[in-house]
């Protein structure tokens, strides 16, 4: 078994595709008796590169359940992947949370931003690919559970909205603050 730490989605896919081609020229310089065998590994293992490519379907459904978030009403909803529970998000309408199309356009654009990074680094993987779809839930999330196995995991909630136009000083890196270079990107 081969364990590939670090690796992106794409080094997995070019890692799979090379063992396909090494595969295939075994097949092809095998004794016609071994040729079959090798040839239906390469077949299996081509198939499962192919899965890899697939993206999850996920559905979003409305529960007959409420919960309460401070002092906002917000509607339960779920995300499933297949047959399996991923996230339930407590929605409250834009309308009721002080700032809410803000904080939609805000995870609009932050997911839009995160996406067009993650495709620059050759990232395909990561936490924003369910970001897009909040937008036709109609509010604002208040509470994000995100499930495992059907397990409660991590359970995230919004505690207080503050509409103001942040300043240009929290980008400033603080005096003293010591930069690092890190291992570069092949090395991950």
């Amino acid at each position: 078994m081969r364990v590939l730490k670090h690796a992106t989605l794409s080094q997995v896919i070019a890692h799979y595709a090379d063992a396909v081609r090494q595969l295939q020229d075994a097949a092809a310089a095998a004794a016609p008796e071994d040729r079959a065998a090798a040839e239906r590994k390469a077949s299996d293992l081509k198939q499962a590169s192919a899965r890899l490519l697939e993206s999850a379907p996920r559905a979003y459904a409305m529960t007959v359940r409420f919960e309460s978030v401070d002092g906002h009403s917000c509607r339960i909803w779920e995300e499933r992947e297949g047959d399996e529970k991923r996230l339930e998000l407590c929605v409250a309408p834009a309308g009721s949370v002080p700032g809410g199309p803000d904080i939609l356009e805000g995870m609009r654009v932050l997911s839009a931003f995160r996406q067009g990074g993650k495709w620059a680094l050759g990232v395909d993987f990561g936490l924003s690919d369910w970001w897009p779809d909040i937008v036709h839930l109609g509010g604002v999330p208040l509470k994000i559970r995100v499930f495992k196995y059907d397990s409660l995991t991590r359970e995230v909630t919004l505690t207080s909205i503050h509409p103001d136009n942040p300043g240009a000083s929290l980008w400033d890196v603080p005096e003293g603050y010591k930069v690092e270079e890190g291992p570069q990107y092949s090395e991950w």
